[in-house]
Order: structure tokens, then sequence, then C-alpha cells
């Protein structure tokens, strides 16, 4: 099912319009039988499944039926969430079953980084192409298709990321806040796609393209100062200057250190409130 929802989540990708030279791909392969029936079933498929799959399900009732409406709506979100899965756990390729926790994030997202970060970096060679070869665009068709594919690529990569990092977070509002420009990314074409909607009607396309590719440009930076945090990348290049370096480490501390009396004020100043409260009970 994991493999059936990030195939559908692939096609969603090639045939969403990415705005610029991806509209008129985009409309072309919608047309296309060999694209639109495989989504069509995919869905269906997924769909059928998480309704089976209600009867062997171990939570509450009302988490199940979310679950289902859910993958109903959005079917890629199969990836990570499943209507039989016990509470609290979630089933990763190779991994097989595993508890939502805040270490088993981190891990997939540092795992996830450099992969990441490389299929990031196509945003760079399709803005390039898209701002200064507008005439090679208009004459070689093939060139359009790439640039699609490039795109689709790097929307895909963003979707599925998402959908598996945001399941696995235990805090899924925070992540959210953290990583609202990949949420525009993926919003975007999906806004896109929708042209009945108020919203679409109001909102050139020249506009569309110039911001969406603002957004690639800055979750690139994002990224890749996200990669140097995870790898610990700026501690090691400062690390070339031992001196430089210590003093760095001593700032930490001090500020490390007025966090803990800070925080050790708090504690007792709670826990004098704590007392008082029992003493009065105990009256």
């Amino acid at each position: 099912m994991f493999a059936s929802a990030l195939l559908l989540l692939l096609l969603q990708g090639l045939v969403l319009p990415h705005l610029g030279v991806s509209l008129t791909i985009s409309q072309q392969l919608l047309m296309e039988p060999a694209v639109y029936i495989p989504i069509l079933m995919l869905w269906l498929f997924i769909l059928l499944e998480s309704i089976l799959g209600m009867r062997y399900a171990q939570a509450r009732w009302r988490t199940v039926v979310l679950r289902l409406l859910i993958i109903a709506i959005v079917p890629p979100s199969r990836m990570a969430m499943a209507t039989h899965a016990p509470p609290g756990w979630i089933w990763l390729p190779i991994k097989g079953w595993q508890l939502r926790s805040k270490y088993l994030f981190e891990r997939l997202e540092r795992w996830l980084a450099i992969p990441m970060l490389l299929i990031t970096l196509l945003i760079v060679p399709v803005v390039i192409i898209e701002l200064f070869f507008q005439a090679e665009i208009a004459a070689y068709a093939e060139l359009e298709r790439y640039l699609h594919l490039a795109t689709s690529l790097v929307w895909f990569a963003f979707a599925a990321e998402f959908i598996l990092l945001v399941s696995v977070t235990p805090n899924k509002l925070t992540y959210c806040k953290q990583h609202w420009i990949n949420i525009i990314i993926i919003i975007l074409p999906l806004v896109a796609f929708l042209r009945t909607l108020v919203v679409v009607q109001m909102l050139k396309v020249n506009q569309a393209v110039k911001l969406l590719r603002a957004y690639r440009l800055r979750g690139l930076l994002m990224r890749t100062q996200r990669l140097a945090l995870l790898l610990n990348l700026i501690d090691r290049v400062r690390q070339l200057n031992p001196e430089r370096y210590l003093q760095v480490l001593r700032e930490r501390e001090q500020y490390t250190l007025k966090k803990l009396t800070k925080l050790r004020a708090q504690i007792r100043e709670t826990e004098a409130r704590a007392a008082k409260k029992r003493a009065r009970r105990g009256r």
C-alpha cells in the first residue's frame, strides 16, 4: 500500500500544473487515458483497502473514521496512515511497524536530508532556463517536457517528505509552522489545478509563476541551512580554528547557564504554589 500511495502521488505530480511551461503539459497529460485511468484505479484501490481495513482497527471508532476521510480526500496520505494501524504506530518500508516518536522523526529527517537536498537542487537549473531561455523553450517541445518532469519531481519529493515527516512527528502543528514554505510549494499547484475557485480567477498566472519561483528558491536556501544544522557542518568548520571555536562554546555555556538558572527559578516558584495549594486543601 505504501508503494501504491507513492505511485499515485507521483502520477498526481505529473498531471498538476506547476505553472509556467507546465500549464500546457499538464492539460495534455490529464487528457491521456494512460495517465488518468491509473490515477482513478489507484485512488479506488486505496480507498477500498482502507474501508476493508476498518474491520481490524484497534483505535477508537471516531479516529478510524477520521483516518478514512483523510485517505479518501488525500489518498497519498496512505503512505503513512492506515485505518487499521495500532494507535501511535506507523509502517515504514524496510523498518516495518515503528512507534511514532521524536527519535524516529530525527532519524527519518536525517536520512532524507541529503537526497532531498539533491532533488531540490533541480530548482536552480529550472529557474535559470525559465528566466533566460524562453525562445529555446518555445522552439523545442522536448525542453518543455523536461522542465515539467523536473518540477514534477521536485513537487513529488516535497510532498512525499512532508507526508512522512508530519505523520511521524509528535508535534504536527510545530512542524507545519517551521516548514510553511514546503506547504506553499505543495499547495500552489493544487490551487492552480482547481481553476474554478475564485482565488484562482483573481490570481494572474504570471504573478503565480513568480510567486512559486521565489518560494522554490527560498525553500532551497532553507533546506541547505537545515542540512547544515542536521549534519553539524557549521561546528565542523568552526573547529578548524580552535581558539574561535572555544570562544563560541563558552558563549553557548553562558547562554545555557542563564536558561538553566531561569528554569530552576520557575521550578521553585511552581513548587511553592503547589505546596500552598496542597496546604489549603489540607485545611
